[in-house]
């Protein structure tokens, strides 16, 4: 902080003094300080000043001790806790709430604090703005809020101004804000809350801070109630997800279920096929209610007689990817319990790690045959529909159970919302490892609509993508904000048929939205989010493109939201805190993990609400006062990688795994293009080979948790309490590895590709015969490698071409090779 130093020091030892005084605390504001969420961008239309009406209070002790400490309290809560910092005429206040002072010690520490800054060479504010940082603009950035006595008027830089005039007897408060930053709900809430705790400091002095509650009674109602007010009371309990299909098959017989290349299946043809399925699977391999059967199996249209079948005979199916490392299936398949798992044999050599029974769906279907008394299990909805498995911060992953009641409310939903109706027809892209497949899937059967399924190989291709969007004349689908923004470009110029688009999984950025508003402006951008462990959806917003910000939007039917401070308590619009799930779509918990479900699905964290239980998700957001919900991230090291769960703790413990390896930190960063990616500092005992850690990684983790970046450091970077120092981290501009000399002419074609590789991967030592897994290349990236040689180069090539030979000289031999386009579709 010494850099924004720019008070002459002078000689004397009084200004000394001070200087040191100043300086130890400019050492405590930290990576930035006073930061309301809630705030708007800020204007470059310039300043709107408004005032807030006058409010009046009984202090107890010091009038601007206490309405300080009161304004403190208010900021911190409105911060999510964090550090406040405050401009005074003295020169500016550093307050950490802890929260188990009483309201006297708190309101001492204030007075200390106010003591020590007049005793410390009080300064004006010139001096003040110049000790703090220059230029004048940016002491927004750390001081944007200030505190006066008396009638003075605020600083032109100061957007916040509290004023204060006040007696033993009473005190009377004016807040002065600049509109264009502080919305007129959160500057009026701030100086309400400000009022209550001046009563409640001087009511309860001996109560802690955690049990000063500053919510008014229409606040709790509000939160409580009317943000939480989508409520069917007459929602049916009784209904699973193959009754869903079963009623579909009655009532369209001979309606097309799904669409895979050039096959075709009916409804009438659907529901045969689960019912043959489910008979063999009960009668010849002893499958029984309440069973797990796992399912691994190739995208196609037995892909959904498979599921189907499952869950006819009452059992939960259990989807596996089966391009997980063995240790992965093995743990999946053992934790579950399953009885049996269904492969094709495609897949069945990737499921060698499991020892039980295997059902090969395609070699055996044909020959099933449905005995003429067989009928199926009809199931109950509190029975379980499937298992997922996502990433789990103990290193293994852990099995979300969702019962059949919880998804149906969530499909019953999303038909209404959607308008989804018979002449809808789905893009089913989702992996059926992934919780979006789930609605995809059955929102579609459920109302008598088609859906189209792209090859496994071609589920990611643009380009192909494109085209079963015009073939079949697609009205909707849902994807990762990623991977959209990769299709969306695609669609440029194309008419489609598209109604609805739903993204899901990650946060949306206001540059995708501006991006669909330009391509694709007569079709309606949703966002939804939810965890697995809510049954997938547990919000959703019809997006604008012209909103300051993206919402994720409001409360889906019979879910109920709570936005919940460290200290358990509600918080009003503009508060930040966790998120925290309850209503209908709970899941049961994680199978055969009973002390990781017990710290996930709680009890009611506000009293009046108890016994209920809600789902602690470790998301951060806030209300606006309209209902909808800013999404803030998380709480702790979990985040989303193109939609999938990722715990930076199970990466990290993979690679402490490697024996060279004594530690090793895992941040997730944002690239240029506003996408998410990890990054993995490690500390070596001895040399090791980067390529080989990548080879070892890709053995213990799925492809989406590979860090695109590893970097060998001497020593990491620590905190001044001696912590690693993550945001260091993820400010650290991360290096390439050594530049290395090609052997042998490059041709104009290998340049080509270099080129595009580099810029696309961020590195600009990628060598002809470097690997370009290996180099940080994933599924997307590839995508847009893709994209890239068909725009930029003369030469076509096909999506499985990169896929099929990873290094830049291999494609671009087969590139020169070739003689005719390959579109790969």
């Amino acid at each position: 902080m010494n850099d924004y130093l720019q008070i002459d020091q002078g000689n004397s030892v009084d200004n000394n003094r001070s200087l040191d005084y100043w300086l130890e605390k400019l050492g405590r504001l930290g990576h930035g300080t006073t930061q309301l969420p809630a705030c708007l961008p800020v204007s470059s239309s310039g300043s709107c000043p408004s005032t807030t009406a006058l409010y009046v209070a009984r202090p107890v002790g010091s009038p601007d001790a206490v309405a300080l400490a009161a304004y403190c309290l208010a900021l911190s809560r409105h911060g999510g806790g964090q550090q406040v910092a405050i401009l005074i005429s003295e020169g500016f206040l550093l307050c950490e709430v802890v929260e188990t002072l009483t309201a006297r010690h708190f309101v001492e520490a204030i007075e200390r604090e106010l003591a020590a800054s007049r005793f410390n060479a009080p300064m004006s504010g010139a001096e003040t703005n110049h000790l703090l940082i220059t230029p004048e603009a940016q002491l927004v950035r750390f001081c944007r809020i200030g505190f006066a006595v008396g009638a003075a008027e605020p600083s032109a830089s100061l957007p916040m101004v509290l004023h204060v005039n006040g007696t033993t007897e009473h005190v009377e408060l004016r807040l002065a804000f600049d509109a264009s930053i502080y919305p007129l709900f959160l500057a009026e809430q701030i100086a309400a809350h400000t009022c209550r705790l001046i009563g409640l400091l001087a009511d309860s002095p001996d109560a802690t801070l955690s049990q000063l509650d500053a919510l008014s009674a229409h606040e709790r109602r509000q939160v409580l109630e009317t943000f939480n007010a989508a409520c069917t009371p007459d929602f049916p309990h009784d209904l699973t997800l193959h009754g869903l299909v079963e009623d579909t098959a009655r009532r369209r017989p001979e309606a097309i279920a799904v669409i895979y290349e050039d096959r075709t299946l009916s409804y009438a043809q659907l529901n045969d096929q689960g019912s043959r399925i489910a008979a063999h699977l009960r009668c010849e391999r002893g499958v029984r209610p309440g069973d797990r059967v796992g399912i691994a199996v190739n995208r196609s249209e037995k892909m959904l007689a498979g599921i189907l079948g499952i869950l006819k005979c009452g059992a939960a199916y259990v989807p596996i990817n089966p391009h997980h490392p063995w240790q992965t299936i093995r743990y999946m398949t053992d934790n579950a319990e399953m009885s049996v798992v269904v492969v094709d044999s495609d897949t069945i050599a990737s499921m060698s790690a499991y020892g039980g029974d295997m059902f090969v769906l395609d070699v055996e279907l044909a020959s099933l045959e449905l005995a003429e008394n067989y009928s199926d299990c009809e199931g109950a909805s509190n029975n379980d529909a499937y298992i997922i498995y996502t990433s789990g911060s103990t290193g293994k992953p852990k099995g979300v159970v969702v019962q059949h009641r919880a998804i149906v409310n969530t499909i019953l939903w999303r038909n209404a919302y959607y308008g989804y109706d018979a002449s809808d027809v789905t893009l089913q892209m989702p992996s059926i490892a992934f919780d979006s497949s789930v609605i995809d899937i059955f929102c579609a059967l459920a109302v008598g609509g088609t859906l189209v399924i792209p090859r496994d190989e071609l589920r990611l291709d643009a380009a192909h993508l494109r085209d079963l969007i015009k073939r079949h004349s697609v009205t909707t689908f849902i994807a990762t904000p990623s991977y959209y923004k990769l299709l969306c470009s695609e669609l440029g110029g194309v008419s489609t048929s598209l109604r609805a688009i739903t993204l899901a999984g990650e946060i949306v950025t206001s540059d995708l939205l501006t991006m669909h508003a330009l391509i694709l402006p007569d079709t309606l951008l949703y966002n939804e989010y939810g965890p697995t462990e809510n049954a997938v959806c547990s919000t959703a917003s019809l997006l604008d493109p012209t909103s300051a910000s993206v919402t994720i939007g409001s409360p889906i039917t019979n879910v109920q939201v709570y936005i919940v401070d460290d200290e358990n308590r509600l918080c009003a619009p503009g508060m930040p805190g966790e998120i925290y799930l309850g209503g209908a779509g709970l899941a049961r918990g994680y199978f055969n993990r009973p002390d990781l479900t017990a710290l996930a699905f709680t009890e009611h964290p506000i009293a009046e609400l108890r016994p209920r239980v809600v789902y602690r998700s470790g998301d951060r957001g806030f209300w606006r006062p309209d209902g909808q919900l800013q999404f803030l991230g998380r709480t702790d090291g979990q985040v989303k990688i193109r939609g999938m769960r990722v715990e930076m703790s199970e990466v990290e413990e993979a690679l402490l795994s490697h024996p060279v390896i004594s530690n090793a930190v895992v941040v997730c960063k944002e690239n240029d293009a506003n996408n998410l990616y990890l990054a993995a500092y490690v500390i070596f005992d001895e040399p090791c080979d980067v390529s080989k850690l990548r080879q070892h990684l890709a053995a213990l983790l799925p492809i989406y948790a590979l860090p695109e970046v590893i970097e060998r450091l001497d020593e990491l970077p620590l905190t001044a309490n001696g912590k690693i120092d993550r945001v260091k981290l993820r400010q650290r501009v991360d290096s390439d590895p050594s530049v290395r000399e090609e052997v042998g002419p490059i041709s104009t074609l290998e340049a080509q590709l270099l080129f595009i590789a580099s810029d696309i991967l961020k590195r600009n030592a990628i060598g002809l015969d470097d690997d370009l897994f290996e180099m940080g290349a994933h599924s997307l990236r590839i995508m847009e490698i893709f994209s890239r040689i068909r725009a930029e180069l003369t030469c076509e090539a096909s999506l499985m071409d990169i896929y099929a030979r990873r290094t830049i000289r291999a494609l671009a031999r087969h590139l020169s090779n070739q003689s005719e386009p390959n579109f790969g579709y």
